[in-house]
């Protein structure tokens, strides 16, 4: 199968939405559909438990350690996000990766435009859950729930194997 090159249009997200749930719980396509990518929303945000323990990434991942994190102190309807701090959000929506995509997704010109920025990974072919990302804060923010603050835009690949990391699966409940 021949796949055009560059970023899925609005119109092939939203077929493959509604054909094959790329992406479940969206809370309105017609608003967070763009014309080549999807926005999505912020559900969840984190603070590492204790700032001065530190992470550790090796070759084949045996020693990996990631710190932990607790979630952030909400404030009425958000999270008020202090000068300076790295945080660890979660989009609402669930991502379905085929085999024959993959994705990358950046902060909204908004968020960017408030001093936030997004820090990310590629999404693999075969990745489902409920993404999660880094934020930086260069300068005090506040964010609702369920505002919209990253954009992911899909790609066409050849179909490789499924992703199997230890994030599969993340933030889903085993019900969803």
């Amino acid at each position: 199968m021949t796949h055009h090159i560059g970023a899925l249009s609005g119109q092939e997200i939203r077929d493959l939405i509604e054909a094959n749930e790329l992406i479940i719980d969206y809370r309105d396509i017609d608003v967070q559909l763009q014309s080549a990518g999807f926005d999505l929303r912020l559900s969840e945000v984190e603070e590492f438990a204790d700032v001065l323990s530190m992470g550790h990434l090796d070759f084949t991942n045996n020693k990996r350690r990631i710190p932990g994190t607790r979630p952030l102190k909400r404030a009425g309807s958000g999270w008020k996000l202090e000068k300076g701090g790295y945080y660890l959000v979660r989009v609402a929506e669930i991502i379905n990766m085929p085999r024959d995509l993959v994705a990358q997704f950046k902060p909204r010109s908004s968020l960017i435009r408030m001093g936030g920025t997004a820090t990310n990974a590629w999404v693999d072919p075969g990745y489902r859950g409920r993404l999660q990302f880094g934020l930086v804060a260069h300068r005090d923010l506040f964010l609702e729930d369920d505002a919209r603050i990253v954009q992911i835009v899909f790609h066409h690949t050849k179909e490789s194997q499924a992703y199997s990391g230890i994030f599969l699966d993340e933030g889903v409940k085993k019900d969803e």
